[in-house]
């Protein structure tokens, strides 16, 4: 019989990989390592809340180089 894992215990296995692990290899092929002075990723909240915005970048601080922030 397969072990069953409770959904803590996923979130802690899950909690040291990036969201994208197994999905596809970073850095994307031909991705200029940051400082990038070109091919900047940019992106613009609609009013995420202070938990969303720390989510974004545990999960996508790599890839974004720009962050504009409204309130």
């Amino acid at each position: 019989m397969a072990e069953r894992r409770s959904k803590a215990g996923t979130r802690k296995a899950a909690a040291g990989r990036k969201a994208w692990d197994g999905v596809f290899a970073l850095p994307v092929e031909g991705r200029v390592a940051k400082p990038r002075e070109t091919g900047w990723t940019m992106v613009i909240d609609k009013g995420l809340g202070l938990h969303q915005t720390a989510d974004l970048m545990a999960a996508a601080a790599d890839a974004i180089d720009v962050v504009k922030l409204t309130f």
